[in-house]
């Protein structure tokens, strides 16, 4: 959705005058579709919250399973959409009940003392060994944020506006540790003392930290974990060997081109111009015919390892490319 958001966005110069109002027209629908289907069509678990994943009806085909990002996304996409249209009255205050109930999820899963929340799983569909996740829950302060404008229109009850400094506050202070003597982001805590110094190709929020305003681009926790997560020490998910080498994840242990747009964003977020045009190279030469991209490809000989078709990092990677080149 924030591929189709930024195409739309940028369509006067991406198509011809002639199609450049069908492609819009297109890509309104898709979008409102799209949380038509979410909201109206996709079955949630007994428990009020939304799956891992769907079959295309809308029913789970994972229903038991609880991560902490799943229930941001939509949120997120019904916030941004809000910000460039408009629902009927009695349609947003219907997706604002819905909203409420995830919210009230999102407090059963709260820690005791701190406005930090558990997850099941990593973004990767991976158990955790600490239930606090880091990336996840920069994404639930992010999200409400963005939903905060919007909260009148849908009707919402939730006070989150009170919650919104607190997750700020609690979620810099439970996840601020050291690596090495030096302060870093911990990829997992447990809020006990315990940490675990880690970085995942599937981490998104964590790189977009600083665009999002969670942390300063000069923050040193947040350049570590960084420059943690683009070396050799982080043993479990980067690949230093090989002309396709770069970020990828203990799910599938070989590079990622989600991996390759992490080190693209840190790169011209820091303003590393050499950094930024060797990832960039790395993830063109992982492009396939068709301007798709995979889940996963060989660090030495860049055939695909995993899912041919993977729309996650093509999306990621397409929107980075439209946006800096405006």
């Amino acid at each position: 959705m924030k591929f189709l958001r930024t195409v739309k966005d940028n369509a006067g110069r991406l198509f011809t005058p002639s199609t450049s109002d069908p492609w819009v027209t297109e890509i309104d629908r898709i979008l409102y579709g799209h949380l038509v289907w979410i909201y109206n069509h996709a079955e949630r678990t007994t428990e009020g919250f939304w799956g891992r994943s769907y079959l295309a009806n809308g029913k789970l085909k994972d229903r038991h399973v609880f991560q902490l990002d799943q229930q941001c996304y939509p949120l997120l996409e019904l916030a941004e959409f809000l910000e460039s249209a408009a629902l009927e009255p009695s349609q947003a205050r219907r997706w604002g009940r819905i909203v409420d109930e995830i919210l009230q999820v999102l407090l059963t899963r709260k820690a005791a003392d701190k406005w930090v929340f558990q997850t099941c799983e990593t973004p990767g569909d991976d158990p955790v060994s600490m239930q606090y996740h880091f990336s996840s829950n920069v994404l639930v302060w992010h999200t409400l944020r963005k939903l905060a404008p919007h909260a009148h229109t849908l009707g919402m009850t939730t006070p989150i506006h009170d919650w919104i400094g607190q997750i700020h506050v609690d979620t810099i202070e439970a996840f601020t540790t050291t690596y090495n003597n030096k302060p870093i982001f911990a990829y997992l805590c447990d809020l006990e003392g315990s940490f675990e110094i880690y970085h995942d190709a599937n981490d998104l929020p964590s790189v977009f930290a600083p665009e999002w305003s969670f942390c300063s681009s000069d923050d040193p926790r947040w350049l570590n974990l960084f420059n943690f997560a683009f070396s050799s020490k982080n043993e479990r998910a980067y690949f230093p060997e090989g002309e396709y080498h770069g970020l990828g994840s203990i799910h599938t242990t070989h590079p990622w081109p989600l991996g390759d747009a992490q080190e693209m964003i840190f790169a011209r977020i820091c303003g590393d111009k050499e950094q930024l045009e060797d990832a960039k190279e790395r993830t063109l030469k992982k492009m396939q015919w068709d301007g798709g991209f995979a889940e996963a490809n060989d660090e030495v000989t860049g055939e695909v390892r995993s899912k041919h078709w993977f729309s996650w990092p093509g999306s990621v990677i397409g929107a980075a490319f439209i946006e800096w080149s405006s």
